[in-house]
């Protein structure tokens, strides 16, 4: 496991920890589920190596989001709940992308597509 993925496994765990009860942001917010944490760790094992890791987060409706914005016009954020629904959406300068499909265990490939055009804002 490269470094980038132990850290996003670890702080994905961190999360879980923090955020694995209702209520936990003192706001009323759902518990992020051991399914939804599962899943977040298959996303994590399909994550291309080449993009900068993802910033990970809890949501208040239970989720967790992986974020990337290398600037405010360019930016990728999924979404995952225990149902395995998987939400993309992404803006890369005028374009606003976006999409909804189940988790298979694997990166969608509407997702790669995002993560290779946003590598090419990298170089």
């Amino acid at each position: 496991m490269d470094v980038e993925r132990g850290r996003l496994k670890e702080a994905t765990n961190n999360l879980f920890e923090r955020a694995g009860s209702d209520d936990c942001d003192g706001e009323g917010g759902l518990a992020v589920k051991p399914d939804t944490a599962e899943i977040a760790g298959s996303f994590i094992d399909s994550v291309p190596s080449d993009p900068p890791a993802p910033y990970v987060a809890a949501t208040p409706h239970g989720e967790i989001d992986f974020d990337r914005a290398l600037e405010r016009a360019v930016m990728v954020t999924m979404s995952f709940n225990e149902r395995g629904a998987t939400a993309l959406a992404a803006i890369f300068g005028n374009a606003r992308l976006g999409g909804l499909k189940p988790w298979t265990g694997a990166m969608p490939a509407f997702a790669m597509l995002y993560f290779e055009r946003l590598k090419g804002y990298l170089q």
